[in-house]
């Protein structure tokens, strides 16, 4: 039950890509254009290609800002600042809210580890995670679009925290090599397997 309301309130918010798309390329330019000290902006926008992290960073927060903010109805921001911070909900239910909004951070910082790489660690994702958290959720309160909680930004930086561990994860398996140990002993294993079976014939 709770797995089919997540993965439906995925599908849903997946009508939101072509706005998701817009903005990104709006803030991708613009990124760019800050960085462009030399007047290489369109070599800059042809050699992306070679840095889609950063595109896909920039594509996720910007499909994080669509579901937040561009798509809320304007509400009374002040009906549940400190609500809903349990994993149980008001209704004797899993908090699928909290979920969601643990879910919604995680390929948000994993993509920030994999954009800029030099400065990723967990205190600086945690900060990236906190404050991006914060941010919407003031954005929310100040234009009155959805509620402000509280909950949202602590279960934002959980999410974060999460993509962290799971990017640092990945990282370190491949630095030591990790699935070309794995993928040998599968292969070896099945070479044996078939040996065995041959020689049973």
């Amino acid at each position: 039950m709770v797995l089919t309301r997540i993965l439906n309130d995925i599908v849903f918010h997946l009508q939101y890509l072509p706005r998701t798309l817009m903005l990104a390329t709006l803030i991708l330019l613009s990124f760019l254009f800050v960085r462009d000290n030399k007047g290489k902006l369109i070599d800059r926008c042809i050699r992306l290609k070679n840095h889609m992290p950063i595109v896909f960073f920039f594509c996720y927060l910007s499909f994080i800002m669509v579901v937040t903010i561009f798509t809320r109805s304007i509400t009374n921001p002040y009906s549940s600042i400190f609500q809903d911070f349990g994993l149980r909900s008001r209704e004797n239910g899993i908090n699928i809210e909290m979920v969601e909004n643990v879910l919604l951070f995680i390929p948000y910082s994993y993509f920030f580890c994999l954009a800029f790489k030099a400065k990723a660690n967990w205190k600086i994702t945690t900060k990236i995670s906190f404050y991006t958290s914060l941010f919407i959720e003031l954005v929310q309160l100040v234009f009155w679009l959805g509620k402000f909680q509280l909950s949202d930004v602590l279960h934002n930086t959980i999410g974060g925290i999460i993509g962290y561990l799971i990017w640092k994860t990945i990282k370190t398996c491949k630095e030591k090599q990790v699935y070309h140990i794995i993928r040998t002993e599968i292969r070896n294993t099945r070479i044996r397997l078939t040996s065995w079976i041959n020689n049973r014939k």
